[in-house]
């Protein structure tokens, strides 16, 4: 059940990640929480990706448990609370007071979508 969940969410993810990539390089590099990434050259536009693919991610997995696919049905709530503060925070764009945005905004959605995938996929040992 896990491999299979996880194969889902891979190929999900992928999917998700080029649509919302699109979306954003038609708002001239803008994340939907504001930040402007055009303005950095071509390391802006790699860290418009990773961006796209943390809110992929997260919105894939999110997805995933409202159709229980997720291996775990009853998330770990340690883990999956703080992935929902995390996300709202990423997409809220509170990152935009940090020294730099770019950094702060790829940052705050990496963890906020391992969070999520710990409370959702990784079972206790």
């Amino acid at each position: 059940m896990a491999t299979r969940a996880n194969a889902i969410l891979y190929v999900m993810r992928l999917v998700v990640t080029v649509l919302v990539y699109a979306i954003c390089c038609f708002h001239q590099g803008r994340f939907f929480s504001g930040i402007d990434y055009a303005g950095h050259g071509v390391w802006g536009w790699i860290g418009l990706w990773f961006t796209c693919a943390w809110a992929a991610t997260i919105l894939s997995i999110v997805v995933m448990w409202i159709l229980r696919i997720t291996p775990l049905k009853k998330p770990r709530w340690e883990y999956f609370g703080f992935g929902i503060a995390f996300s709202a925070l990423f997409l809220s764009g509170l990152s935009k007071l940090a020294p730099s945005p770019v950094l702060g905004e790829m940052m705050v959605g990496s963890a906020a979508a391992l969070l999520l995938y710990l409370g959702l996929f990784v079972e206790k040992r």
